[in-house]
């Protein structure tokens, strides 16, 4: 009679997991279909603007996916500068009576050229901070830190770091 009773209640439990679990199918399933449906809508929006603003298509059909949305909101951002440099360009030499030279819309990037600079890395070395030697026995045991222990190690840890890559740059200079 008491294994009866168990099996019961393990029945019970496992009818509720499995009813969760449905109910969570469900939800995910219409989560994917709300993002489907975005999906679609972004994708025939990529279409309209591709072609409203004049990109050349080479007489092919459009076909974006996925995978190609970023391609062709990229080549839609190319074409979205041209006209407004187009626009820009017209607006100056519509109004000679103006002695300001016409500002230039684009390329209000970065000061420095693609390459022109060398970007330095420093990744962050936790061999060295672990194998210290200005650590003392006491700081390796295995105890979980307090919040105020750990707040000071890390501090600690910081300041060493900064004053290694700081060394570095010296040498290198």
């Amino acid at each position: 009679a008491d294994s009866e009773g168990q099996r019961k209640q393990v029945l019970t439990e496992l009818e509720a997991r499995l009813q969760r679990t449905e109910d969570k199918t469900r939800a995910y399933q219409a989560k994917l279909a709300n993002a489907q449906t975005k999906t679609k809508d972004l994708k025939s929006g990529i279409v309209s603007i591709f072609k409203n603003i004049g990109c050349q298509t080479g007489g092919e059909e459009l076909n974006v996916t996925e995978s190609t949305m970023l391609t062709y909101l990229g080549i839609i951002e190319q074409r979205a500068n041209e006209i407004i440099q187009a626009h820009s360009s017209f607006i100056a030499h519509s109004q000679p009576s103006s002695k300001q030279p016409a500002s230039t819309v684009l390329g209000a990037g970065p000061s420095a050229p693609v390459g022109s600079s060398n970007v330095e890395i420093l990744p962050p070395s936790t061999a060295e901070e672990r194998h210290s030697d200005e650590e003392s026995d006491e700081e390796v045991d295995d105890r979980p830190l307090t919040r105020d222990e750990l707040q000071a190690r890390t501090l600690r840890n910081l300041s060493k770091r900064d004053s290694r890559n700081a060394q570095r740059r010296q040498r290198k200079k």
